[in-house]
């Protein structure tokens, strides 16, 4: 592939999936394994295995597989399904909104790279960013909330996006659900906080 394509070949290497085959056998996907063999179609072709719409299933292929998850010891083995049940995923999946996110919005696509990679969309100072593509309005009001602030200025215990709304179990913050979690998520930072405040009325 990489004869026709050395540019995507390049990024490739560099990501999670590249370097891990680079260290040997590995069952990391491989341009096959997203794109198919001998019936590749583009993209935007419905029935690409890459088509937005079907861009989660490609990659749960891999990432819903127990066996893999569990040994290339993958930080969140049910991000696949957790997504599908998420906001983003149901207004995907079972609404058609193409406009919502799929897997490569937030990671990607041929430059997967892990957290900790201070140039991945998902690291922890990113992620503000990332999720500002889509929310744009929502980003500048973090931007300059005591949180947002206290990340740019390199502190990494300012929270971001997913602190607070998860990486994948996203839900729409307006359910009883979110509100009745929003407790333990402030308190996860907040402990003196939340122990003052189950002994008040509202807690």
């Amino acid at each position: 592939c990489a004869g026709c394509h050395p540019d995507i070949d390049k990024e490739y290497s560099r990501s999670v999936h590249g370097e891990s085959k680079s260290h040997g056998p590995s069952a990391a996907a491989g341009c096959v394994d997203c794109h198919g063999k001998h019936e590749i179609r583009k993209v935007k072709d419905p029935e690409s295995p890459v088509f937005k719409m079907n861009l989660p299933r490609t990659c749960a292929t891999c990432h819903n597989n127990g066996d893999l998850t569990r040994e290339y010891r993958i930080k969140y083995p049910d991000a696949a399904s957790q997504y599908a049940e998420s906001i983003h995923g149901r207004a995907l999946l079972k609404l058609g909104l193409i406009v919502a996110p799929s897997c490569n919005d937030c990671h990607g696509v041929h430059n997967i790279r892990r957290t900790v990679d201070r140039s991945s969309p998902i690291n922890h100072g990113n992620v503000a960013k990332t999720c500002g593509k889509c929310h744009v309005s929502v980003e500048k009001t973090y931007a300059s909330s005591v949180h947002g602030r206290l990340l740019a200025k390199g502190d990494s215990r300012g929270p971001v996006c997913t602190d607070c709304h998860s990486a994948h179990r996203i839900e729409s913050p307006t359910s009883g659900h979110f509100k009745a979690l929003s407790d333990e998520r402030c308190g996860s930072c907040h402990k003196d906080r939340l122990e003052y405040y189950r002994e008040t009325y509202h807690g």
